[in-house]
């Protein structure tokens, strides 16, 4: 059995990021959400 964390854009019902991971730490936990970050600023501000 393995964790799986995501991170969802609750305005727009968006998954931004995804990790599985072993150990299931909470240091794991925020892989998904620096995914979503940094997919957000790669596109760049809107307009």
């Amino acid at each position: 059995m393995m964790p799986i964390f995501v991170a969802v854009d609750h305005f727009v019902t968006n998954v931004v990021g995804i990790h599985v991971a072993q150990p299931g730490t909470r240091f794991e936990a925020l892989k998904p959400i620096s995914q979503g970050a940094r997919s957000t600023i790669a596109r760049g501000p809107k307009g």
